[in-house]
């Protein structure tokens, strides 16, 4: 192989597992993840298996909205919704 093939092939490559991985994403939560809470939940319980952001692009949710949801409830939030409920 020369070195003008090999340096074609590694970017095909590439693409190539990020399409795999893609496809699993959605083979496993397509019926699953109708909103954004199950798609987090979703991301949260496979973030060890795919990357965080190709996940929240293929479940079209933000990553900022993931982290926030992940953040957990202040003390001072809690105190708020309750003096506001």
């Amino acid at each position: 192989m020369s070195a003008d093939q090999a340096a074609e092939i590694a970017p095909l490559r590439l693409e190539n597992e990020r399409l795999r991985m893609e496809r699993d994403i959605l083979k496993n939560c397509r019926d699953l993840c109708r909103n954004p809470d199950m798609s987090f939940r979703f991301i949260e319980d496979h973030r060890d298996a795919y990357p965080v952001r190709l996940m929240c692009a293929v479940l079209e949710v933000s990553p900022a909205g993931y982290y926030a949801w992940r953040a957990p409830v202040s003390p001072r939030a809690t105190v708020n919704s309750v003096l506001l409920s």
